[in-house]
């Protein structure tokens, strides 16, 4: 999964930059499906396993950036599409 790692970096900047967390630390984003479901309210938590703290975020990930975080990356997200449309299956015929 590509893209989780840089939309978790980019969720975390707010931490970073009150020294909450610090390069280094070990986080990890429990329930991230639940928290980026389409009827979400747009917060999830980080947990911090080097400092045992956790963290409530607010992401402003579009709809098709939660779609893609999802899948696991643009690409997967792609495919999972492009699987789905009744326009691929009838060229493919």
């Amino acid at each position: 999964m590509a893209e989780p790692l840089g939309v978790a970096a980019q969720l975390i900047t707010d931490h970073l930059v009150e020294g909450r967390a610090v390069p280094g630390d070990r986080l990890t984003l429990p329930d991230l499906h639940e928290a980026l479901a389409a009827d979400a309210d747009g917060y999830l938590t980080a947990r911090n396993t080097t400092r045992d703290e956790e963290y409530r975020l607010t992401h402003r990930l579009s709809p098709h950036q939660r779609r893609a975080v999802l899948a696991g990356g643009t690409l997967p997200a792609l495919a999972a599409r492009t699987a789905r449309s009744p326009r691929t299956a009838r060229s493919a015929a």
